[in-house]
């Protein structure tokens, strides 16, 4: 399941970039799940830049993804664990 939203928020943090990095709710992200989720959100709104990558807990919803996309909009990207 992806569901998609997008609005002109300016906020956005860096990509991160090491091999594992923290998701914003204090669990590790490896760079192997980084590579896969961003490829897979990149993929369903057609490219951009990953501003922030976490884990999520609302049921169905496995990933929460933000994209800087090419507009200047901001997309939230919210993926299966499949």
């Amino acid at each position: 399941m992806t569901r998609r939203r997008t609005s002109s928020d300016d906020t956005a943090t860096p990509s991160p970039s090491s091999s594992a990095t923290d998701d914003h709710g204090g669990r590790n992200v490896s760079a192997e799940d980084y590579a896969r989720v961003s490829a897979a959100a990149l993929a369903a709104v057609g490219g951009g830049t990953v501003t922030e990558l976490k884990r999520d807990d609302d049921p169905g919803v496995a990933w929460e993804v933000e994209i800087r996309l090419a507009t200047g909009d901001e997309a939230e990207v919210e993926l299966a664990a499949d």
